[in-house]
């Protein structure tokens, strides 16, 4: 293929990422990567689509296979920082996070990807200065997950606060921030467990 063609493959893949049409990404990323192995764009994108998925493992080898054929690309270290924090690895999120943004120092999504790494470690390690309930934190916590696209994180804590105070808030956090990406299985769980009389 022409390297036009390997370009308009690799956009394609993005766009229907972008749309929330995994199963058609998944296609348009390997073909991508069969035309260009070296692609660190193709390799990033479909260590998203995995983590979507909530594989980790193969996750993480594709954002390394990103940086070894672009070591100075910003974007695979983000995905690195979202597979540790889904690890509750949150040092090395950190790591990651702060490596994504010394590349790419002008991108608002890496510092904030480092400002959310933070504050995920604040809610699962608290300071002696946290006067926050555990359920008070696991809320802050759902919504960084949120953040980050770690549903499987996210629906997890949101089942550890289901009989709490703070349930109802939990759900409508699922629900305002929904996106294209969010599992079906999620959203209908925020829906059933919302309180419609405190919404909007």
């Amino acid at each position: 293929l022409g390297f036009n063609r390997i370009g308009a493959l690799r956009d394609l893949a993005w766009v229907r990422y972008s749309g929330g049409q995994l199963k058609r990404a998944r296609t348009a990323v390997n073909y991508a990567l069969q035309a260009n192995h070296k692609s660190a764009y193709a390799h990033n994108l479909s260590g998203l689509l995995y983590l979507l998925s909530g594989d980790l493992a193969s996750a993480e080898r594709e954002a390394k296979a990103a940086l070894e054929w672009a070591p100075k690309y910003p974007w695979p270290r983000r995905t690195l920082a979202r597979v540790a924090l889904a690890r509750s690895k949150w040092d090395e999120g950190i790591r990651h996070a702060k490596a994504a943004l010394r590349l790419g120092p002008n991108e608002k999504e890496l510092q904030q990807a480092l400002s959310n790494a933070l504050a995920l470690k604040r809610a699962a390690i608290p300071s002696k200065r946290d006067k926050r309930s555990l359920a008070r934190r696991r809320l802050h916590a759902l919504r960084l997950w949120l953040r980050f696209d770690l549903y499987k994180r996210a629906d997890r804590t949101l089942e550890m606060l289901r009989g709490t105070p703070h349930f109802d808030a939990a759900c409508w956090a699922v629900l305002i921030s929904q996106d294209v990406h969010m599992p079906a299985t999620l959203l209908r769980k925020a829906v059933n467990g919302a309180e419609p009389s405190k919404g909007w």
